[in-house]
C-alpha cells in the first residue's frame, strides 16, 4: 500500500471514530482533529452520505484552527491515543503551569481561557458533585505528577483526572478502570498511570513529611541543691515546648512557666515548700512541632467558556502535632543555710561631729546551701549584731582584739537573704583623732526557732578584727605659717617659700609603724601689673596659676617649697597660697588647712628694670653721633625663649636698641613712625615693625608707615642690640646722618627673647640731635663754541661733612624740560675731595656737539651718602654749546655749507623729474 493510501487510510479511521464518538456523546478530546496531510480526502469518504460529510468536514474545521492570544496551548501528551482517536496529556494555560481537561465530552479549550480559581466545590459535566475526597486526591495526583513536559506522564496524569471526572465515569462508574479506558492499551502510559493510582489512593488522605514526636529533658542541680540547669535535647528541628517547673523557677525571670523554647540549656532555681527542709524540682513540657502537610480537598479550575473546563493541583494545609514530656530531679535536696555577712564603712573618714555607719552584705558561706526562703520570695530573717571598737593612733590589723580596745557603741541588722543592709549609725561621745573598728557576728543563740531550723546546729560566725574595710579614721589636726626669702627680684630670677608645720591635735597617724604622709600644696599665682594684690580669703578672677610644689610632710617641721623662675619678660606679683591637699596616702587623715590669699610674708614683687636715655645734642652733616641708654634697678636674667641664642652664645641677653627719626617739619607733634625713620639698631622688615609698648609707655617707635618714607640707606637699619647685663651706661652705634634737621632717637629696652620692657617716648628733649646743614653754590661756563671746553665751579660754605667728596655731572638737553638721568648723561667727573668750605672746579670738558648742557653737583659724605645735589636745570648751571665759533677761521664749515647746497639741488631735481613724467603720461 502506498504512503499516500496509509494516509487516506488512517484518516477514514479517524472520521468514523469522531461519528462514534459523537453518537455517544464522549469525544475524548481533539476527537476530529484536523488530518496531517492538507490534501482533499479519498474517494470513499466523499462517497458518505452529505450530513456525514459536512459533520465530519465542520469538526475537522473546527478543531483545527488557531487559538485565540489568550487560549490555553497544547503541552504534553499523545493526540489520537483515546479509543476514539482524542488527545491525552496537559495543556499550557495563560499563567505558564500546566492543567488538565476534566470534561470529555466537550470541546477542547481552544477559546480564551480565563484566569485561576481555587474550588473545594466541584460538579463532573453530567452534574454528580465530586467529593472532599476525591477533590483531596486529584490534588495529590497533579502536585505530584501533573507539571511535567513528559508526553507518556502528562497522559497518565490526565487519565488519571478523568477516571473521576469524564463522560465515561458517569457512565461506567469512577474508578481505575475507567481511566485505563481512555489510554486505550497504551502500555507505557498504562504502566505510569498505574504507580500514580496506586500511590495516589494509598497516600491522598495522609500527613506528607511529618516528623515523628521526639524528644526528652534531664536536670543537672548543682551541690548547694538551689541553682542549676534543665536540658531539653532530641525535639525535631522546628519543635517548641512549653516549660512548667514544680518547687522551681527559671533563673532569668524568675517565673516557674517557659513558653515556646527549642532544644537547649535553661538555667533553673529550686523553690522549696514553707515548712519542709528537703524537696525536688520537677518540669512537664508541652511540645509542638509543625512537620509536613496535608493536601487539601480543592483543585485550581481554569475555565474556557463552554469548552473542556482544565485543572491542576490545589492548596496544602501544614500540618502540628503535639507530645507531653516530664522529668525530675533525682536527689533530694536540703535547705540548711549558713549565713555569714561582709562589711564595709559607709565613710572611712569621719568629721570629729559626724556619726560612724556601716553597711553589711549578706551572703552563705562557700558550701552552702543557698539562702532560706519562704514560697512568698522572702528569706528567713537573720540577726547580725555589730561592735565599734576605738583603737588609738596606728592603724588595726587583723588578728586579736587588742586589750585596751575600747568599746564606742554597738549596733544589729536583720538580714533577709542576700544583700545589702546599712546598719544603724553610732555616735560615740568623743571623737577623738585616731582609728575605729568594727566587728559583726552571727550566732544561732540569736535567731528565732524557725531560723535555727535551718541552720547549722550550734551555728556561729564573726568576721575578724582589724579589716581594713571596716575601719573609720578621725583626722589629726595640722597647721603651717609660710615665709618668702625675697621680696622683689627681677624678670626671670628665682623665688621660692618656706613652710614651718605644726600638730595641734591628736596623735600624728601611724600604719605598719610609719606615720601617714601630710601633702602640703603651695600654689604660686601671678598677678600682672604694678598694683600689689590685697590680702584674703578669695583668690581673685585675674590671678593666674605660675607654679605648683607638692611637699611630703611626715612630722612637725621647716619645709622649702620649690625654686621657681620669675615670668622674664613681664612685670607684676608672685603670691604663695598653702593648703592640705586630700589625695594620695594621707588623704583624710589630717584635716583640711588654708593660708589665706596674699598673707603677710607671701607676695615676692617682680620688677622691670629703669631705663633713661641721653643723645648728643647737636652734630654737622657727616659727623658722627650716638644715644646712650642708662638701665638702673632689677635688670631681667638672660631668656631666650623660643629664640636661639647667638652663634657662640650659651644665652640670650637683654639688648638695647636705637631708633632715630628725621622731623620733616617742626610741628607741636613730634612724628616717630617708620615714613621717617633713618636709623635703628633693631631693624625688622615694616610688616613687622608694630612694637609692644610697654606697661608703663604706649609709645610704639617703628609703627605702621602712614606717610611717605624718607629715603633709606640699609647701612642704617641692621640687627646689632647693645647686649646688657647689668646695670650701667649703654651707648648706641655711632652713626653720620645724612641729612640735616632735627633728629629724635627712642631707645628700646629688650629681654633676651625679643619681648620690650622700655621704649622710650618721641619728642623727649634728652632724645633729640640737631644736625647742621651745609651750603653749595654753582657757576659753569655759559657758552662755548663746538670743539671749546668748559666746566663747572661750586662754593661750598657751612659745615662740610668729614671726608666728604664732590662730583659734577654733565647733561645734554634735547627738549624744554630740564632732564638728567641716565638717559641724557655726558660725563661724570671723578670725586673730589671736599675737606671743608671753599671754591671747587670741575674737571675741563670739551665740547663736540650744540646744544644745551646742564651741570649737576653731588656732595657725598664718607659712607658715599648724598648730603647735597644741585638742581637739573638751576640757574647758573647752563652751558650752552654754538654751532659757529664767533672769532677764528670759518673754512671747517664750508663742507658742510656745501653739502647742504648739494641736498638742495638733488631735491628740485627729484621734483622737476617727477612734474615731467606726470605731463608725458597725461599727453599720452
Amino acid at each position: 500500500m502506498t504512503a499516500r493510501h496509509q494516509r487516506e487510510r488512517r484518516s477514514w479511521r479517524l472520521t468514523l471514530r469522531g461519528i462514534r464518538g459523537a453518537l455517544t456523546g464522549d469525544m475524548g478530546k481533539h476527537v476530529l482533529p484536523v488530518p496531517r496531510s492538507r490534501k482533499r480526502a479519498p474517494q470513499a469518504l466523499r462517497r458518505l452520505g452529505s450530513v456525514v460529510a459536512a459533520f465530519a468536514v465542520v469538526g475537522a474545521i473546527s478543531f483545527g484552527s488557531v487559538a485565540p492570544a489568550e487560549a490555553a496551548s497544547t503541552g504534553a501528551g499523545y493526540s489520537g491515543i483515546t479509543p476514539d482517536g482524542g488527545y491525552l496529556g496537559n495543556y499550557i494555560v495563560p499563567d505558564g503551569s500546566r492543567a488538565y481537561c476534566m470534561d470529555s465530552s466537550a470541546d477542547w479549550p481552544s477559546g480564551a481561557t480565563g484566569g485561576a480559581s481555587v474550588v473545594g466545590s466541584l460538579a463532573m459535566s453530567t452534574g454528580e458533585g465530586l467529593s472532599p475526597a476525591v477533590l483531596q486526591k486529584l490534588n495529590y495526583a497533579t502536585a505530584n505528577w501533573g507539571q511535567t513536559g513528559d508526553a507518556t506522564q502528562a497522559a497518565a496524569v490526565n487519565a488519571y483526572v478523568y477516571a473521576y471526572t469524564s463522560t465515561w465515569a458517569h457512565y461506567n462508574g469512577q474508578g481505575y478502570a475507567t481511566g485505563s479506558h481512555y489510554i486505550d492499551g497504551n502500555s507505557a502510559v498504562q504502566a505510569v498511570y498505574n504507580n500514580i493510582w496506586s500511590t495516589t489512593e494509598a497516600n491522598a488522605g495522609n500527613v506528607q513529611n511529618a516528623s515523628a514526636p521526639s524528644g526528652s529533658m534531664s536536670f543537672s542541680v548543682d551541690n548547694n541543691n538551689y541553682t542549676g540547669s534543665l536540658r531539653v535535647v532530641g525535639m525535631p528541628a522546628g519543635a517548641r515546648v512549653n516549660l512548667t517547673l514544680t518547687n522551681g523557677v527559671f533563673t532569668d525571670s524568675g517565673s516557674r512557666t517557659k513558653n515556646g523554647v527549642g532544644n537547649g540549656t535553661y538555667g533553673v532555681r529550686g523553690t522549696p515548700p514553707d515548712g519542709d527542709s528537703h524537696y525536688k524540682i520537677s518540669v512537664r513540657g508541652d511540645a509542638s512541632v509543625t512537620s509536613g502537610f496535608t493536601y487539601d480537598p480543592n483543585v485550581t479550575i481554569y475555565y474556557t467558556g463552554s469548552q473542556q473546563r482544565v485543572i491542576k493541583a490545589g492548596t496544602t494545609t501544614p500540618y502540628t502535632q503535639s507530645w507531653t514530656m516530664t522529668a525530675s530531679d533525682p536527689f533530694e535536696r536540703s535547705t540548711v543555710f549558713s549565713p555569714i555577712a561582709t562589711s564595709k564603712v559607709d565613710a572611712r573618714f569621719v568629721a570629729a561631729d559626724g556619726s560612724f555607719a556601716d553597711t553589711l552584705k549578706a551572703d552563705v558561706a562557700p558550701g552552702s546551701q543557698p539562702w532560706r526562703q519562704f514560697e512568698d520570695g522572702t528569706g528567713l530573717p537573720v540577726v547580725a549584731n555589730g561592735t565599734l571598737y576605738y583603737v588609738g593612733a596606728n592603724q588595726p590589723t587583723t588578728g586579736a582584739l587588742p586589750s585596751d580596745a575600747e568599746v564606742v557603741g554597738t549596733a544589729s541588722v536583720t538580714l533577709r537573704g542576700p544583700g545589702s543592709y546599712k546598719a544603724p549609725s553610732v555616735l560615740p561621745a568623743d571623737h577623738k583623732p585616731g582609728f575605729y573598728n568594727w566587728v559583726w557576728t552571727i550566732t544561732a543563740a540569736d535567731q528565732s526557732l524557725i531560723v535555727q531550723a535551718n541552720l547549722p546546729e550550734n551555728y556561729a560566725w564573726s568576721d575578724q578584727y582589724g579589716l581594713d574595710a571596716e575601719t573609720h579614721v578621725v583626722a589629726a589636726q595640722l597647721s603651717a605659717t609660710s615665709k618668702v626669702p625675697d621680696e622683689e627680684v627681677g624678670f626671670g630670677h628665682t623665688a621660692s617659700d618656706v613652710l614651718t608645720v605644726s600638730l595641734d591635735r591628736g596623735p600624728w597617724p601611724m600604719i605598719d609603724g610609719q606615720p601617714v604622709p601630710a601633702h602640703f600644696q603651695n600654689k604660686t599665682y601671678w598677678v600682672k601689673g604694678d598694683t600689689a594684690p590685697t590680702a584674703g580669703d578669695a583668690i581673685p578672677a585675674d590671678a593666674e596659676l605660675f607654679h605648683t610644689t607638692d611637699v611630703t610632710v611626715t612630722a612637725p617641721g621647716e619645709y622649702h617649697s620649690d625654686e621657681i623662675t620669675a615670668p622674664p619678660t613681664t612685670a607684676g606679683f608672685l603670691v604663695n597660697v598653702w593648703s592640705i591637699v586630700q589625695d594620695g596616702a594621707g588623704a583624710g587623715y589630717f584635716t583640711d588647712w588654708t593660708d589665706g590669699w596674699a598673707s603677710e610674708g607671701e607676695v615676692t614683687k617682680v620688677s622691670p628694670p629703669t631705663v633713661s636715655t641721653e643723645a648728643v645734642a647737636s652734630v654737622a652733616l657727616g659727623d658722627e653721633t650716638n644715644d646712650t641708654a642708662i638701665v638702673d634697678g632689677k635688670v631681667p636674667a638672660p631668656y631666650c625663649g623660643s629664640a636661639q641664642p647667638a652663634d657662640g652664645a650659651t644665652s640670650c641677653p637683654n639688648t638695647v636698641t636705637f631708633a632715630a627719626y628725621l622731623q620733616k617739619d617742626l610741628g607741636e607733634q613730634p612724628v616717630c613712625e617708620a615714613a621717617n625713620e633713618v636709623f635703628n639698631t633693631g631693624y625688622v622688615p615694616e610688616a613687622d615693625q608694630t612694637p609692644t609698648p610697654n606697661a608703663a609707655q604706649q609709645s610704639t617707635p617703628t609703627p605702621t608707615p602712614t606717610g611717605t618714607p624718607v629715603e633709606r640707606d640699609p647701612a642704617f637699619f641692621y640687627n646689632k642690640p647693645v647686649p646688657v647685663d647689668d646695670v650701667g651706661r649703654f651707648p648706641s652705634a655711632d652713626v653720620i646722618f645724612k641729612k640735616v634737621g632735627v633728629y629724635y632717637w627712642v631707645a628700646t629696652f629688650r629681654t633676651g627673647d625679643g619681648t620690650v620692657i622700655n621704649t622710650g617716648e618721641c619728642g623727649d628733649q634728652k632724645e633729640k640731635t640737631v644736625v647742621a646743614e651745609d651750603d653749595v653754590v654753582t657757576k659753569a661756563t655759559p657758552r662755548v663754541a663746538i670743539g671749546q671746553t668748559g666746566h663747572d665751579t661750586a662754593l661750598v660754605t657751612g659745615v662740610v661733612p668729614k671726608n666728604a667728596t664732590l662730583e659734577f655731572a654733565l647733561y645734554k638737553q634735547t627738549g624744554s624740560t630740564p632732564v638728567c638721568d641716565a638717559s641724557n648723561q655726558v660725563t661724570v667727573g671723578k670725586p673730589q675731595p671736599l675737606p671743608g668750605p671753599g671754591e671747587y672746579t670741575s674737571a675741563d670738558h670739551t665740547f663736540t656737539e650744540a646744544g644745551t648742557y646742564f651741570w649737576v653737583e653731588t656732595v657725598r659724605n664718607a659712607r658715599g651718602e648724598i648730603t647735597h645735589q644741585g638742581k637739573c636745570g638751576a640757574d647758573g648751571e647752563t652751558t650752552i654749546v654754538d654751532a659757529l665759533a664767533k672769532t677764528g677761521s670759518d673754512i671747517e664749515t664750508v663742507p658742510v655749507l656745501l653739502g647742504a647746497f648739494v641736498l638742495v639741488l638733488l631735491g628740485v631735481g627729484a621734483v622737476v623729474y617727477v612734474k615731467v613724467r606726470r605731463q608725458r603720461s597725461a599727453t599720452k
